[in-house]
Order: structure tokens, then sequence, then C-alpha cells
């Protein structure tokens, strides 16, 4: 039972770091990074958009993913890649360049509280465990 949900959890953030745009299989140039982005971008565009989709936590232990729809113009959607690093209050988890239908909603968690109301105040997660301590 457990083995089959961690093998479900690692399955889907594989696949989730898979479709990243700027996930990068070998080639760690900046032209490679950068004929990434494009192909990534063409492959997503719908009528001149694609969506950003990204999963991030701030410094208070909130982690949040959250969607929003950019111009499909390469330059543009590495622009606004940079801003969510650059304006990031603590680690951003992945960034996924998809069509505009399957743009991720916003949907937030509060760890800190989360762990305070599982009575382990001093340990923040973000995996849900269950009774059996499986998630």
């Amino acid at each position: 039972m457990c083995d089959a949900r961690k093998k479900s959890w690692y399955a889907h953030t594989k696949r989730a770091l898979q479709q990243c745009g700027h996930f990068l299989q070998g080639d760690t140039s900046d032209i490679g990074r950068r004929s990434e982005l494009v192909a990534s971008v063409v492959a997503a565009q719908r009528d001149g958009m694609v969506s950003l989709s990204v999963d991030q936590m701030d410094c208070d232990c909130a982690r949040w993913t959250s969607g929003s729809l950019v111009r499909a113009i390469p330059r543009l959607v590495e622009r606004e890649i940079q801003e969510i690093y650059n304006n990031a209050e603590g680690p951003v988890y992945w960034i996924s360049i998809d069509t505009p239908e399957a743009k991720a909603e916003y949907v937030s968690r509060d760890l800190a509280l989360e762990a305070f109301e599982d009575g382990h105040a001093h340990i923040v997660s973000a995996v849900r465990f269950d009774e059996d301590g499986c998630y």
C-alpha cells in the first residue's frame, strides 16, 4: 500500500519535472537552454499564448501552485521566468510551460500551520502522511 503511493508520487514528480520548459537534459549552455525554451514555447502555444505554471514556497513555509498566461514570445516567457525567480521569497520547485488550457489553478498550503495542527511543530513537511506513516 505504501509502496504504491510512493511510486505514484515519484512518477508524478518525475513527469512534472520532465514537462518543465527549462528542465535541461544535458546541454547546459546558454544556446541549448534558449533553444529548449523556444521549442517549449512553440509546442505549447495556442492562439499566441502559453501558460506558466509555478510551484514555490515562501520563507514562512506557505507553499502554492499558480498559473498565468503569457504571450507566446520566447523572450517574454524567459523574462517572466526570470521575474519569478527574482521575486521569489523561497524556493521555486518547478516552472512548467504549458498550453493555456493546462494552466494550473491557484492552490496553497500553510505547511507550518499544518505541522502545528498535526502535533509536530518542529518538523515542517510538504508531504502529507496518513495514519500508517505513508504519503
